[in-house]
C-alpha cells in the first residue's frame, strides 16, 4: 500500500469512528430521554455499519 493510499485509508477509519463516537452519543441520549425506541434501534445498525467498515479498514492497513 503507497503512502497516499494509507493516509487516506486513516482518514477514512477516524471518520468512521468518529460517527460510531457521535451515535453512541447519541444513543446514550434516547435510552435517558425514553428507552428503547425505533431511533435508537437505527442508530444501532448504523454503529454496526461503521463497525464493520473500520474492521475492514483496519485489516486493509495491518496488511500493507
Amino acid at each position: 500500500m503507497n503512502h497516499l493510499m494509507r493516509i487516506l485509508s486513516l482518514l477514512r477509519f477516524e471518520f468512521h469512528q468518529s460517527r460510531i463516537l457521535r451515535y453512541r452519543q447519541q444513543g446514550r441520549r434516547l435510552m435517558r430521554d425514553s428507552g428503547i425506541s425505533q431511533q435508537l434501534l437505527a442508530l444501532n445498525s448504523r454503529i454496526d455499519h461503521h463497525g464493520c467498515i473500520m474492521r475492514q479498514l483496519e485489516h486493509e492497513l495491518e496488511a500493507a
